[in-house]
């Protein structure tokens, strides 16, 4: 909190370029998981989606112009190939740039309700 401001409410540390996320995943069948043993570490893929901007990233409000609707669009269908609910999610790896479009993104994946990021981090 104390490291330099770079627009109010945000400080040099809260902002990153995209490029500095990072996340790893090692991907193996099913053979492997059980011919190892590794059915108590393994995490399945139910579903995944991807999706690129929509014509309304661009227009009215900088929640959409960060993404919110293209990840809400994402998220529904990942969860409908999965066939869970944001309920049924119980670990999340999210990454974004700025601490603020984290909250934008924990409600367009339906994690809390909207307006209602700061509480459920809290």
């Amino acid at each position: 909190m104390n490291s330099p401001k770079i627009h109010f409410p945000l400080t040099k540390l809260q902002c990153c370029p995209t490029s500095d996320g990072a996340a790893a995943a090692i991907i193996a069948s099913e053979a492997f998981v059980r011919k190892h043993k590794l059915e108590n570490q393994a995490v399945e893929i139910k579903g995944i989606s991807l999706k690129t901007d929509y014509r309304s990233t661009f227009e009215k409000s900088s929640m959409k112009l960060v993404g919110a609707d293209m990840s809400k669009a994402c998220a529904q269908d990942a969860f409908k190939q999965a066939g869970i609910t944001p309920d049924d999610v119980q670990v999340c790896e999210l990454h974004d740039c700025f601490s603020a479009n984290e909250l934008i993104t924990y409600e367009s994946l339906g994690l809390c309700a909207e307006g209602k990021a700061g509480e459920a981090i809290d």
